[in-house]
């Protein structure tokens, strides 16, 4: 793990999160900018800056790991879909976003979209925050799924 890593110290646990799963190798918790309600990010504890230079073993952990809270999160939320993400720019350490979907949009860059002056900007910050009492509530009900 790296000293300074915004997400090894959330596995950690030096910085607060909603936990939904935590085992030796991988650790999951709830993305504070969620696209839809119970949008999940599953890291690797070993901390790897790009998902294509995880070691096989760490990919295929982190991606059961999804799949096993996809599975939650289909019983828990009943979404039309539950998309998985790849993307990286905002943390520099490898994750797997697991986002409930209702739209076609929603792993699209729509949701990051702001329109300012007839200027498209497309920025996590155009996201508002969650309250952390729904992400609380949200990590709760996905982790205690059979």
């Amino acid at each position: 793990m790296s000293a300074s890593c915004l997400f090894c110290k959330i596995a950690r646990r030096e910085i607060p999160s909603h936990v939904v799963h935590d085992d030796e190798d991988s650790f999951a918790f709830m993305d504070i900018r969620p696209i839809r309600p119970g949008h999940t990010l599953v890291i690797p504890k070993a901390h790897v800056d790009h998902f294509s230079d995880l070691p096989d073993a760490a990919s295929t952990k982190v991606l059961m790991v999804a799949q096993r809270l996809a599975r939650k999160i289909r019983v828990t939320l009943a979404p039309p879909r539950v998309g998985f993400l790849v993307g990286g720019f905002a943390v520099p350490h490898a994750h797997l976003h697991v986002v409930p979907m209702e739209d076609g949009h929603d792993l699209t860059s729509q949701m990051y979209a702001k329109v300012t002056d007839g200027t498209v900007a497309y920025d996590i910050a155009n996201i508002p925050p969650a309250a952390p009492a729904g992400l609380a509530e949200m990590a709760v009900r996905i982790k205690n799924q059979a």
